[in-house]
């Protein structure tokens, strides 16, 4: 029978005991908890440690999301953010940006330090950053498979396509993620409006992906967020 609770503390002291210059086996330590199989035991810490983080949901202002993120990183303050801006807002990876357009359109960018495009929103999207510890097993595939899987109740033709989802080819939302050290923070931008004009003024780098967005009659922005704080708060 199992016993993942005595398993996990046995493991503790598996790795002090490592610390230390003994030499054990984790199998033969975990085996009286049932677990002989080393990657039964961790699939099962996982999802333990998963079900057992109810995150909170912070807002964030997209104007300082920059210092509020790696304040938050560094302090350790795990939660969902959710994106709040006054305008349009430019996620800015490593791509080239035309700064001195935004400024004058009024768009506020906004430095995530991620590779790729630069992505486009505003209040009407729903931009999303995730900051959780590394060990409640929260991976990029895990969170995009869960968008992928509620957006596709809704809208017909969505696919995973590299760290973006597509509808009928098109982009509709782009995702990073990043590890520091033992946290692991995931942040993403879903579209319910057309920012292609403003994308091929800012940006001197053409879209791979043409971008597009959903359709806010079939899928609104609140319910999509609902259902994704649901998902992660386990409710």
């Amino acid at each position: 029978m199992k016993d993942l609770i005595s398993a996990m503390n046995e493991e503790k002291a598996y790795v002090t005991d490592r610390l230390n210059n003994i030499s054990t086996s984790l199998a033969e330590r975990l085996a009286p908890y049932g677990y002989a199989n080393l990657t039964e035991y961790f699939t099962d810490k996982r999802k333990y440690l998963f079900n057992a983080w109810i995150p909170e949901v912070y807002p964030i202002d997209v104007r300082t999301i920059t210092t509020d993120l790696e304040d938050a990183i560094r302090n350790e303050r795990y939660g969902i953010y959710i994106s709040h801006s006054d305008g349009l807002y430019a996620f800015h990876g490593s791509d080239d940006i035309d700064y001195d357009l935004c400024e004058e359109l009024g768009i506020c960018v906004a430095e995530l330090y991620y590779t790729g495009g630069t992505i486009i929103g505003s209040n009407e999207d729903l931009g999303i950053e995730i900051v959780a510890p590394r060990s409640v097993g929260l991976t990029s595939e895990v969170i995009l498979n869960k968008f992928h899987e509620i957006i596709s109740q809704y809208v017909a033709s969505a696919t995973i396509d590299g760290n973006d989802i597509l509808v009928n080819g098109e982009k509709v939302m782009g995702s990073m993620s990043r590890d520091v050290g033992g946290v692991f923070v995931w942040a993403a931008q879903v579209s319910f409006n057309d920012y292609t004009n403003v994308i091929s003024q800012v940006c001197s780098k053409p879209a791979v992906k043409k971008p597009s967005y959903i359709d806010s009659t079939l899928l609104s922005k609140s319910a999509l967020e609902s259902e994704v704080v649901a998902w992660l708060q386990k409710q």
